[in-house]
């Protein structure tokens, strides 16, 4: 683990796993855990089992649909104490604030992942509803800055590292014009996936 970054790879957060795994076989052994990761790190395992090439350099945390219960939160919180950790790398927010778009979760698969632990089961959403999450927080934030009229406010509203990685897997699914962008199954609960298209084409990412 870099100590000059907040930024882990995939190994540093399954060697956080490992430590967390023990404690719970010491602890607790008789409670299972179901980690379902959803965000950056789930990208970077993609990565490293696909020809997936991903624009970042790491990620902070595992996004994941997981209820944690106190004693095992207490857990994580040691481990980032003793390892120089960010205080939530296993970040439950989007389940514990109710703020994960539940909409979506149909159309996401979740993957076994090559990991073996005792008491912990981590799956990585599949690609295709990763891509879906993705574009749906970028079309959020285009429509919430006014795109195109406001480039102050799109500034502040849109997350690079939400762009890098819709990018990367229209890539990944050689989605390189608009005509290949209407051919996804992109379902009606995304919004405004033709502010998504105008901005892809204006960047130069994708031909019109």
């Amino acid at each position: 683990m870099d100590s000059r970054t907040d930024l882990l790879l995939v190994d540093d957060f399954i060697d956080l796993l490992s430590q967390l795994d023990d404690f719970l076989d010491a602890r607790d052994p008789e409670h299972h855990l179901t980690i379902r990761a959803i965000g950056g790190f789930s990208l970077m395992y993609h990565e490293q089992e696909t020809s997936l090439t991903m624009l970042r350099m790491g990620s902070s945390d595992i996004d994941t649909l997981t209820k944690l219960p106190r004693n095992v939160a207490t857990m994580v919180d040691i481990i980032a104490v003793n390892n120089g950790a960010p205080s939530d790398w296993l970040n439950n927010r989007w389940y514990a604030n109710h703020n994960f778009n539940e909409e979506l979760e149909r159309f996401i698969v979740w993957e076994p992942t090559k990991y073996g632990f005792r008491h912990i089961t981590l799956l990585v959403a599949n690609l295709e509803g990763i891509l879906l999450m993705k574009m749906r927080a970028v079309c959020e934030a285009l429509e919430f800055a006014g795109y195109p009229a406001n480039d102050e406010a799109l500034a502040a509203e849109l997350r690079t590292q939400d762009v890098m990685d819709v990018v990367s897997l229209l890539h990944f699914f050689d989605v390189t014009s608009a005509l290949d962008f209407s051919r996804l199954n992109i379902p009606s609960e995304i919004d405004r996936t033709d502010l998504l298209l105008q901005y892809l084409i204006n960047a130069g990412i994708l031909s019109s």
